[in-house]
């Protein structure tokens, strides 16, 4: 039996985030490292969430949600008009960030998506956005009624693999998601209380932030995407 979940223990998020180290690694995502962890400067934040896939005891698949913060978001790298359009606009979002698994199971991967979106809806976000591969993007399309809202890019997070920007707007999922996955969000056996859990200790995190690759570093972003001297930070690697 899978169960779903957020990460609510030390173990468990390092756990996740060396699952994404080694799916990020074996697909030319990331470099190797000494630690064997995918940890970035926004698993720091208290807000970001690390969801699971769980079974026999073992995590096999991951995502994280990044809520925006003054930290911006980590696509912003390279999609900045397209965020900063949505905070001008007073919208509450997160991306969806670090999806990794140990096999491919759709099956697996469809309920963590379920307990991803039911979180948005908890939460009462107005978005989801993300940066997936162009070849990925039908999926969150005609699955999950995503839409794209950014041209393709190259992404120098991920070995300047290309990407394009997608988002999910939660007022309108009624009318984007497909009857079936309409059914079976309203499936769902989650409840408000799946979804309560504490937010990561100082000592936590401060255990997490040597394992930040050394090349991420905050450099500023300017207005609607230019780099330039304007305050704005956003977490790149080097």
């Amino acid at each position: 039996m899978v169960q779903y979940k957020l990460a609510t223990t030390l173990e468990e998020r390092i756990a996740a985030l060396r699952l994404v180290y080694n799916a990020y690694v074996n697909a030319g995502l990331i470099k190797p490292n000494q630690h064997q962890l995918r940890v970035t400067p926004f698993h720091l934040n208290r807000s970001t969430k690390i969801f699971l896939a769980v079974e026999n005891g073992q995590i096999v698949h991951t995502m994280s949600l990044i809520h925006d913060s003054e930290m911006g978001l980590p696509m912003e790298v390279i999609y900045h008009r397209e965020i900063e359009t949505l905070r001008r606009l007073g919208r509450d979002f997160g991306e969806v960030s670090c999806l990794a698994g140990t096999e491919i199971s759709l099956e697996v991967f469809m309920g963590l998506c379920r307990f991803v979106f039911c979180y948005g809806l908890f939460a009462n976000l107005d978005h989801f956005v993300i940066a997936v591969h162009p070849r990925h993007a039908r999926f969150y399309e005609r699955i999950w009624g995503f839409r794209q809202f950014g041209p393709h890019r190259v992404y120098p997070c991920v070995e300047n693999h290309p990407a394009v920007a997608l988002e999910l707007d939660f007022s309108q999922s009624q009318l984007r998601l497909p009857p079936r996955t309409k059914r079976f969000v309203e499936e769902s056996p989650f409840t408000r209380k799946d979804y309560s859990v504490l937010s990561p200790s100082d000592d936590e995190l401060e255990y997490l932030s040597q394992f930040v690759d050394s090349n991420w570093q905050l450099v500023a972003v300017g207005p609607m995407g230019d780099q330039a001297n304007s305050g704005e930070l956003a977490a790149v690697p080097a």
